[in-house]
């Protein structure tokens, strides 16, 4: 029953280029920034927070928001040639 609902209802999305590229050098990067943090008086606390939660959070958080970014991008893409395709059919 499960296995039916998910296989309906669920369509793996397709990873391009950018995308492994960005999951391969965001952890390097959040070890660098975190260690680069915790030399600073204002982000102390960054000491508190143990690499093996920091580095995949903020990895899953750059993902996210690069996926999110780049579906605003093209929503706003289409919203355009809509528009022009619009203006064109009216003139």
């Amino acid at each position: 029953m499960f296995i039916d609902f998910v296989t309906k209802n669920v369509s793996p999305s397709k990873v391009d280029n950018f995308t492994i590229m960005l999951g391969v050098a965001t952890p390097p990067a959040a070890m660098a920034l975190k260690r680069t943090g915790e030399s600073l008086p204002q982000l102390k606390m960054l000491k508190l927070v143990p690499d093996v939660i920091f580095v995949p959070s903020a990895t899953l958080i750059t993902l996210i928001s690069m996926k999110l970014t780049r579906r605003a991008t093209q929503r706003r893409h289409m919203t355009e040639a809509l528009d022009v395709g619009t203006k064109i059919d009216q003139a």
